[in-house]
Protein backbone atom coordinates (compact mmCIF):
# COMPACT_ATOMS: atom_id res chain seq x y z
CA UNK A 1 0.00 0.00 0.00
CA UNK A 2 2.76 2.60 1.05
CA UNK A 3 4.23 2.08 -2.47
CA UNK A 4 1.19 2.83 -4.49
CA UNK A 5 0.78 5.54 -1.80
CA UNK A 6 4.29 7.07 -2.72
CA UNK A 7 4.14 6.48 -6.80
CA UNK A 8 5.72 9.29 -8.44
CA UNK A 9 6.98 11.26 -5.41
CA UNK A 10 10.57 11.51 -5.06
CA UNK A 11 11.65 12.84 -2.26
CA UNK A 12 11.20 11.79 1.09
CA UNK A 13 8.95 14.73 1.86
CA UNK A 14 6.60 14.38 -1.02
CA UNK A 15 6.74 11.03 0.00
CA UNK A 16 5.42 11.65 3.85
CA UNK A 17 3.11 14.46 2.65
CA UNK A 18 1.14 11.62 0.22
CA UNK A 19 1.25 9.04 2.72
CA UNK A 20 -0.08 11.72 5.97
CA UNK A 21 -2.59 12.82 2.94
CA UNK A 22 -3.75 9.25 2.74
CA UNK A 23 -4.09 8.45 6.11
CA UNK A 24 -6.00 11.87 7.33
CA UNK A 25 -8.89 11.39 4.53
CA UNK A 26 -9.06 7.64 3.68
CA UNK A 27 -8.71 6.80 7.69
CA UNK A 28 -11.69 7.26 9.23
CA UNK A 29 -11.26 9.34 12.95
CA UNK A 30 -12.66 7.18 15.56
CA UNK A 31 -12.64 8.73 19.21
CA UNK A 32 -11.27 5.62 21.42
CA UNK A 33 -11.51 7.12 25.31
CA UNK A 34 -11.87 3.33 27.52
CA UNK A 35 -10.43 0.44 28.32
CA UNK A 36 -6.98 -0.41 26.76
CA UNK A 37 -7.64 1.14 23.58
CA UNK A 38 -7.21 4.49 25.47
CA UNK A 39 -3.69 4.14 26.32
CA UNK A 40 -2.00 1.23 23.68
CA UNK A 41 -2.75 1.86 19.73
CA UNK A 42 -3.86 -0.92 17.30
CA UNK A 43 -1.86 -2.44 14.79
CA UNK A 44 -1.05 -0.68 11.33
CA UNK A 45 -2.38 -3.57 9.66
CA UNK A 46 -6.07 -3.45 11.25
CA UNK A 47 -5.63 0.05 11.17
CA UNK A 48 -5.25 0.00 7.44
CA UNK A 49 -7.82 -2.74 6.98
CA UNK A 50 -10.57 -1.76 8.89
CA UNK A 51 -10.23 1.87 7.87
CA UNK A 52 -10.47 3.79 10.96
CA UNK A 53 -8.45 4.49 13.83
CA UNK A 54 -7.99 6.97 17.27
CA UNK A 55 -5.37 9.22 16.80
CA UNK A 56 -2.81 6.71 18.07
CA UNK A 57 -4.09 4.34 15.54
CA UNK A 58 -3.43 6.79 13.01
CA UNK A 59 0.25 7.82 13.83
CA UNK A 60 0.77 4.18 13.71
CA UNK A 61 -0.24 3.43 10.43
CA UNK A 62 1.67 6.84 9.04
CA UNK A 63 4.81 5.43 10.64
CA UNK A 64 4.22 1.98 9.49
CA UNK A 65 3.50 3.51 5.80
CA UNK A 66 6.88 6.07 6.28
CA UNK A 67 8.68 3.41 7.06
CA UNK A 68 8.52 0.86 4.33
CA UNK A 69 9.38 3.74 2.07
CA UNK A 70 12.56 4.80 4.29
CA UNK A 71 11.05 7.61 5.94
CA UNK A 72 11.18 7.83 9.84
CA UNK A 73 7.91 9.17 11.64
CA UNK A 74 8.03 9.50 15.30
CA UNK A 75 4.99 10.08 17.60
CA UNK A 76 4.54 13.72 19.54
CA UNK A 77 2.58 13.39 22.91
CA UNK A 78 0.15 16.75 23.38
CA UNK A 79 -2.46 18.30 25.44
CA UNK A 80 -4.58 20.16 23.17
CA UNK A 81 -6.39 22.32 26.17
CA UNK A 82 -4.03 23.12 28.43
CA UNK A 83 -1.04 25.44 28.38
CA UNK A 84 2.13 23.71 28.98
CA UNK A 85 3.14 20.56 30.55
CA UNK A 86 3.48 20.09 34.00
CA UNK A 87 7.09 19.62 34.85
CA UNK A 88 6.36 18.12 38.40
CA UNK A 89 4.32 15.41 37.85
CA UNK A 90 5.33 13.56 34.15
CA UNK A 91 3.60 10.92 33.55
CA UNK A 92 0.98 10.27 30.69
CA UNK A 93 -2.01 11.93 32.28
CA UNK A 94 -0.91 14.79 30.75
CA UNK A 95 -1.41 14.51 27.35
CA UNK A 96 -4.33 13.81 25.55
CA UNK A 97 -3.82 13.66 21.86
CA UNK A 98 -1.15 12.06 19.44
CA UNK A 99 0.28 13.48 16.64
CA UNK A 100 3.56 12.97 14.28
CA UNK A 101 6.47 14.26 13.03
CA UNK A 102 9.30 13.40 10.33
CA UNK A 103 12.23 14.68 11.38
CA UNK A 104 13.80 16.13 8.63
CA UNK A 105 17.11 17.80 10.14
CA UNK A 106 18.06 18.41 13.83
CA UNK A 107 16.01 21.36 14.34
CA UNK A 108 12.03 21.21 15.12
CA UNK A 109 11.04 23.56 13.10
CA UNK A 110 12.06 23.20 9.67
CA UNK A 111 10.43 19.28 10.79
CA UNK A 112 7.44 18.00 9.10
CA UNK A 113 4.09 18.08 11.44
CA UNK A 114 1.60 16.44 11.11
CA UNK A 115 -1.74 15.53 12.88
CA UNK A 116 -3.52 12.41 11.02
CA UNK A 117 -6.94 13.31 12.84
CA UNK A 118 -7.11 16.52 10.78
CA UNK A 119 -8.58 15.38 6.95
CA UNK A 120 -8.69 19.18 6.11
CA UNK A 121 -5.48 20.35 6.91
CA UNK A 122 -2.05 19.94 4.58
CA UNK A 123 0.94 17.76 6.13
CA UNK A 124 2.92 20.42 7.85
CA UNK A 125 -0.58 22.62 9.57
CA UNK A 126 -1.03 22.16 13.09
CA UNK A 127 -4.18 23.72 14.79
CA UNK A 128 -3.86 26.48 16.72
CA UNK A 129 -4.26 24.66 19.88
CA UNK A 130 -1.18 22.56 19.07
CA UNK A 131 0.99 25.28 18.06
CA UNK A 132 3.80 26.72 20.04
CA UNK A 133 3.52 24.29 22.89
CA UNK A 134 5.86 21.90 24.46
CA UNK A 135 5.31 18.41 23.76
CA UNK A 136 6.90 15.20 24.69
CA UNK A 137 8.59 13.65 21.06
CA UNK A 138 9.45 10.09 21.30
CA UNK A 139 12.51 9.43 19.85
CA UNK A 140 13.99 6.02 17.76
CA UNK A 141 15.16 4.64 20.84
CA UNK A 142 11.81 5.11 22.95
CA UNK A 143 13.52 7.54 25.27
CA UNK A 144 11.01 10.83 25.11
CA UNK A 145 12.44 14.46 24.96
CA UNK A 146 10.69 17.89 25.40
CA UNK A 147 10.31 19.72 22.08
CA UNK A 148 8.43 22.55 20.88
CA UNK A 149 5.82 22.77 18.33
CA UNK A 150 5.90 25.64 15.52
CA UNK A 151 5.00 28.74 16.21
CA UNK A 152 4.07 30.07 12.56
CA UNK A 153 2.39 28.57 9.83
CA UNK A 154 4.06 25.89 7.52
CA UNK A 155 2.78 29.03 4.64
CA UNK A 156 1.80 32.66 4.16
CA UNK A 157 -2.04 32.36 5.21
CA UNK A 158 -3.99 33.54 2.38
CA UNK A 159 -7.76 34.56 1.86
CA UNK A 160 -9.29 35.16 -1.24
CA UNK A 161 -12.75 36.40 -1.70
CA UNK A 162 -14.61 36.62 -4.95
CA UNK A 163 -18.20 38.82 -5.41
CA UNK A 164 -20.50 39.05 -7.82
CA UNK A 165 -22.83 41.94 -8.03
CA UNK A 166 -24.56 44.29 -9.82
CA UNK A 167 -26.60 48.21 -9.42
CA UNK A 168 -29.49 49.25 -10.35
CA UNK A 169 -29.98 52.74 -12.40
CA UNK A 170 -30.86 54.11 -8.92
CA UNK A 171 -27.97 52.93 -7.17
CA UNK A 172 -29.39 50.00 -5.68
Amino acid sequence: EAQRIVAGRASPKEKIEAIAAFVASRIRYLNVSFGLGRMQPRQAEEVLTNRYGDCKDKHTLLAALASAVGVEVRPVLVHTVRKDLLDDSPGPQQFDHMISVAPFGKDPVGWLWIDGTNSLALPGYLLPALRDKRVLLIEADGKGRIVRTPRELPFTPRTEVEGKGALEASGL
